[in-house]
């Protein structure tokens, strides 16, 4: 009553026209933990890896199996001798699906065409100059001026002296909502000194205010 170990390798391979023969080896090793006939000599037996009795892999305790034979596969329904991958396609469900579409199609190819006319409306740009002011607008996150803007500030005469304010939207930190709202007053103040203008100062002002100003104002003095 004793308990075993086994460890091997299974090697085949397949031969024939069509597979049907196979060839096959099976290598082994089988181990009997039957422990070991003596201890050493002076030794703790609680300081040993195995002692009397234990059970522990040796080879004086082992055999070496080797298995081999021939193996005939019979034919099956598939037509070969071997297992096949199953095809999942049902083609009979797969002309039905094909022929509903054709009728779709039929049916939709005698319905007349509907002509859809799109009707653009022109709504007049809000005035962003009012008294002395010129209001840039910015896009979130940027201090990129965009053509429509730089078509406002060219609206600003040259050689008049302005005062630049940048805002920001309350949205995100507030430390770099200042330091946008800074960007976009030099970004202002940058082009309208290479047209001309005397920009007396750019500020950043931050956040003003809960709503989202993302503007930089020009102030005509």
């Amino acid at each position: 009553n004793k308990m075993t170990s086994k460890a091997g390798l299974d090697f085949a391979f397949n031969f024939g026209e069509q597979r049907e023969w196979q060839f096959f080896i099976e290598p082994s090793f089988t181990w009997a933990f039957l422990g070991s006939s003596k201890q050493p000599f002076l030794q703790d037996p609680y300081l040993l890896a195995w002692s009397i009795d234990q059970p522990r892999y040796d080879i004086n305790n082992a055999i070496f199996q080797l298995n081999g034979g021939f193996i005939y596969k019979f034919g099956n329904t598939n037509g070969t001798h071997n297992f096949q991958l199953a095809n999942a396609t049902d083609m009979s469900e797969v002309n039905r699906l094909n022929g509903i579409i054709n009728d779709l199609r039929a049916e939709l190819a005698q319905k007349p065409k509907e002509v859809v006319k799109e009707v653009v409306k022109e709504v007049p740009a809000q005035k962003a100059v009012v008294d002395n002011l010129v209001v840039v607008k910015f896009e979130k996150g940027k201090s990129i001026i965009t053509q429509e803007q730089m078509a406002l500030l060219n609206t600003v005469p040259q050689g008049v002296h302005v005062r630049v304010v940048g805002t920001a939207s309350p949205e995100g930190n507030a430390s770099f909502n200042r330091q946008l709202s800074q960007d976009r007053a030099d970004a202002v103040a940058a082009y309208l000194r290479d047209r001309g203008v005397k920009v007396d100062e750019a500020v950043g002002m931050g956040v003003e205010g809960n709503t989202s100003n993302r503007l930089a104002l020009v102030y005509l003095k």
